[in-house]
C-alpha cells in the first residue's frame, strides 16, 4: 500500500469461515517440536510436560466445534480436552499397546468431528476432501526448503448445515494458521513433515474404518 512518502507492507486478516452458516472446525497443531529453536530450557521443559509424547506422535488436537443438525446442537472441545487424549507417562516398552489405544482415541475424535449427521456416505466424502487438502500442504512442504514452522496449526472446516445454499461453503477446506514462530532454513522442515504425515496416516485409517462400516451396513 502507498502512504504518501513510502510503500508499507501490511498483514491482512481473513475470516476463513465467512462462507459457512454452521461451520464445523478442528484445530490441529503440527510438529513434534512445539518450541522455537531460541526457546529457553524452562520453555522446553514446560512444553514437554504438557504433551509428554508429542515427539512420538507429531501432532495434537487443540480443539473442535461441530454442529449436529439432527439435534440442532453444537459441541465444543477445548485445549484441556485435547490434553486428555494423551497419557502422562510414556514407555517405549509398551509402545505397541499404547498406539492401539491412540488409534481408538483418534477414531473417536475423527468420528465426533466428521460423522455429525449419521450418514456414512457424507462422512466418507468429507474425509476424502479433507485428505486432498492436507496432502496438498504435504506436497508443498516436501518441496520447500525456505521456512521452518514451530507451534503452527492446520484448521479443518466444513459446512454443518447440509441444506446450505452456499456452493463455496459446501466444500471442506484446510488452512495453515498460526505463524508466530517461523524461521528461515535451508533444508526441509522435517519436524512439520513428520507430524503432518502421521496425521494423514491416522486420518486415512479412520477413512478405511468408515468405509468398512459402510460396506457392512450395505451387506446387512
Amino acid at each position: 500500500l502507498f502512504c504518501f512518502i513510502s510503500v508499507h507492507s501490511f498483514l491482512v486478516l481473513d475470516n476463513l469461515l465467512k462462507f459457512y452458516r454452521q461451520p464445523c472446525v478442528m484445530d490441529v497443531k503440527i510438529g513434534r517440536q512445539t518450541w522455537e529453536p531460541a526457546a529457553t530450557l524452562q520453555r522446553v521443559q514446560y512444553e514437554l510436560k504438557k504433551y509428554p509424547i508429542i515427539h512420538k506422535i507429531g501432532f495434537r488436537f487443540l480443539g473442535m466445534s461441530v454442529y449436529r443438525k439432527l439435534n440442532n446442537e453444537r459441541i465444543t472441545k477445548d485445549k484441556e480436552w485435547g490434553k486428555t487424549l494423551y497419557p502422562e507417562h510414556f514407555n517405549d516398552g509398551i509402545l505397541g499397546l499404547l498406539y492401539k489405544l491412540y488409534f481408538q482415541h483418534f477414531i473417536i475424535v475423527f468420528s465426533t468431528f466428521f460423522h455429525t449427521d449419521n450418514v456414512h456416505a457424507t462422512t466418507v466424502k468429507r474425509v476424502e476432501d479433507m485428505l486432498i487438502e492436507v496432502k496438498a500442504i504435504e506436497k508443498w512442504f516436501e518441496r520447500q526448503q525456505l521456512f521452518a514452522f514451530y507451534s503452527s496449526s492446520i484448521l479443518l472446516a466444513y459446512e454443518g448445515e447440509t441444506s446450505s445454499t452456499s456452493i463455496i461453503a459446501k466444500k471442506p477446506s484446510v488452512h495453515m494458521i498460526d505463524f508466530t514462530h517461523v524461521y528461515d532454513t535451508d533444508k526441509h522442515d522435517e519436524n512439520y513433515i513428520f507430524g503432518l504425515k502421521n496425521f494423514i496416516f491416522h486420518l486415512e485409517n479412520y477413512l478405511s474404518d468408515v468405509k468398512s462400516d459402510q460396506l457392512m451396513m450395505i451387506h446387512d
